[in-house]
């Protein structure tokens, strides 16, 4: 797939020698040991740069700071989360892609997220440290066929340390997150791909990986189609070098509900009407 590599996400037991570390911080709780420790070190800068109410209110917000040289690490990113009661999975996600964005614009593609146990949000700290990865993950795709990007944090592989939670939470925390996310992405380049890469000749092998995920795939060809009356489609469809297919993907999990949900798409490969 013409896209860029997936970020790294690896677990750590405590902050080492970094060239970016960023606090996951909530409003109005205060810094927890690790933060409050680098503070320290860092002669309170941490704190000062923090003292409004209103600095951690906006989640997403990055408040970026030089280290002092007495530091091993060069730049400390706080990433506000908002008010502890209005944090979600989607809100910790939302800030995550602003957090890479940031990241990016800096030229940085090695940080340290770290988080402190935050009183009043209702999630783990596993699945806290996994939805903001999920978020800079899916800030970082980009479709390039040609791989033409070469600006400052475009194509190099965005690798994070996350401190805060390890074991087997935080494992299956991150696989579930990576999960959603190849699934977005993989959605994402089906979309982006131009109309002479990807056309009904071709659009089953496209789909043939999600076979591995226990999808069912059927191609129905234009015979098909006109058996079951779908006209209007091939209509379209005639003005095609190509004659049309549908593809009727079916997925059923464990637990499934009697009644199937369905969604249907329109023109997938080049029509937009």
């Amino acid at each position: 797939m013409p896209q860029s590599p997936a970020p790294v996400f690896e677990t750590a037991d405590e902050i080492s020698a970094a060239s970016v570390v960023v606090i996951l911080q909530t409003a109005q709780t205060g810094f927890g040991p690790r933060a409050s420790t680098l503070d320290a070190e860092m002669g309170g800068i941490l704190s000062r740069a923090c003292s409004d109410p209103a600095a951690l209110a906006e989640s997403g917000t990055c408040i970026d700071l030089i280290a002092p040289q007495s530091v091993s690490t060069k730049r400390v990113v706080v990433l506000a989360l908002g008010k502890a009661e209005a944090v979600t999975t989607l809100s910790l996600a939302r800030a995550g892609g602003l957090l890479a964005a940031h990241l990016e614009g800096k030229g940085e593609c090695a940080p340290t997220l770290v988080l402190d146990p935050i009183a009043g949000v209702d999630l783990p700290g596993a699945e806290i440290l996994a939805r903001v990865a999920l978020g800079m993950r899916l800030r970082r795709y980009r479709f390039d066929m040609r791989n033409r990007r070469q600006g400052a944090g475009a194509d190099r592989t965005l690798r994070v340390k996350l401190v805060g939670a390890r074991g087997p939470d935080l494992t299956a925390a991150l696989a579930r997150i990576n999960a959603i996310a190849d699934g977005v992405e993989y959605a994402r380049t089906l979309v982006n791909l131009p109309p002479n890469h990807l056309h009904p000749d071709n659009f089953h092998d496209h789909l043939e990986p999600l076979r591995e995920a226990g999808i069912d795939i059927e191609m129905l060809d234009a015979a098909q189609l006109k058996e079951l009356g779908m006209n209007a489609l091939l209509a379209v469809g005639s003005g095609s070098a190509r004659p049309p297919r549908v593809a009727v993907l079916r997925y059923r999990g464990k637990g499934a509900p009697a009644q199937p949900l369905a969604f249907v798409g329109k023109g997938v490969c080049f029509d937009s009407g």
